[in-house]
């Protein structure tokens, strides 16, 4: 079957990592998953583990929030695209770091506290950013 991720994954992108992801695990778990993370922290991790040879998964938790994002996300397999722009160019990035993400006003804050607490898992990171500290 011809999913939505291996569309994705076989889509012309100008940046796209090359290392396996099968097997890869989330040692890395994040809450919230938004734009600042998503443009920044998950393009870094997917380049660090291109540049290393790690496999780094992130699962995402989002604990508030819309969860279309998180569904979306899964039906890709975790892969999204960041389009970088300067004044000379326009470029589409592939991200493959991401292993699932969990909505947890509909998953329920259980199932959230079994993924912080899986054995793999060796950091929890969140962003807070300017619409964090207004809320």
């Amino acid at each position: 079957m011809d999913t939505i991720a291996r569309q994705l994954d076989a889509a012309r992108h100008q940046f796209k990592t090359t290392y396996p992801r099968q097997g890869m695990e989330a040692n890395i778990v994040h809450i919230g998953f938004g734009a600042f993370h998503r443009g920044h922290q998950a393009v870094y991790n997917d380049l660090t583990n291109e540049i290393t040879g790690n496999r780094w998964g992130i699962f995402e938790l989002n604990l508030f929030g819309d969860a279309e994002l998180v569904d979306a996300l899964n039906a890709q397999e975790g892969l999204f695209s960041v389009v970088e722009t300067s004044a000379s160019a326009i470029n589409s990035r592939l991200v493959r770091t991401i292993t699932g993400a969990l909505h947890t006003p509909n998953s329920g804050i259980q199932a959230a506290i079994e993924k912080l607490t899986e054995p793999q898992v060796k950091i929890v990171s969140l962003t807070i950013t300017e619409k964090g500290y207004c809320t």
